[in-house]
């Protein structure tokens, strides 16, 4: 998104992609119902504004040991993310990759990826896998964009091949890839290390 003043009136014009809404102030909050009809113009889909705008790849996950004394892993946000191990670190390990292919499923299907909650006592925070973040990412960035794989292969200056196996969440891109098609949607990615607590 980019923002233009114009001139010393009070509204200034708002752009994304090839489409443009007004802005009387960019520095105050804006109302609800305002910031809906601002994303139609934009053609923005208000339900995943927030997902677009700020999503981070962490959701918390309960663990429970089983009769058999596995360790089942769970995540609220994600139901379909479901996994074992026979130790917490295995189960926690292993849930990444759940949550890597059950948010690759919402997006394949269309379904909006579910914003993470905040942790509660005795919950662990699990990253999705940074590949397939930063896929999911790119997806998200050229559909709000209303970017095709061939558009996005032209200004890349590869095939639209090339462009489809970057947005394949099941295919072994490399990030540095998939980093640099985001780049060119003007999105980018922030990367921060963490320690496992529960």
């Amino acid at each position: 998104m980019r923002y233009q003043a114009h001139g010393k009136g009070s509204h200034g014009r708002l752009y994304y992609g090839n489409r443009f809404t007004t802005l009387k102030d960019r520095k105050k909050p804006v109302g609800k119902g305002l910031l809906k009809a601002m994303c139609v113009q934009l053609g923005v889909d208000a339900d995943r504004l927030e997902e677009r705008m700020a999503m981070r790849y962490v959701y918390p996950v309960t663990i429970e040991a089983d009769e058999d004394g596995r360790h089942v892993a769970s995540a609220g946000d994600v139901p379909e993310a479901l996994t074992e191990g026979a130790s917490i670190a295995e189960a926690l390990h292993a849930m990444s990759d759940a949550l890597g292919a059950a948010l690759a499923g919402y997006d394949l299907a269309g379904r909006a990826l579910p914003v993470p909650g905040e942790p509660e006592p005795g919950q662990y925070l699990v990253p999705v896998p940074a590949l397939v973040a930063a896929k999911l990412s790119l997806r998200g960035a050229m559909r709000a964009e209303g970017l095709s794989n061939v558009a996005l292969a032209a200004r890349m200056g590869v095939s639209e091949g090339a462009v489809r196996r970057l947005v394949d969440p099941d295919h072994a891109s490399r990030l540095d890839g998939v980093v640099k098609a985001l780049a060119q949607t003007g999105h980018g990615l922030i990367i921060e290390d963490y320690k496992e607590t529960a």
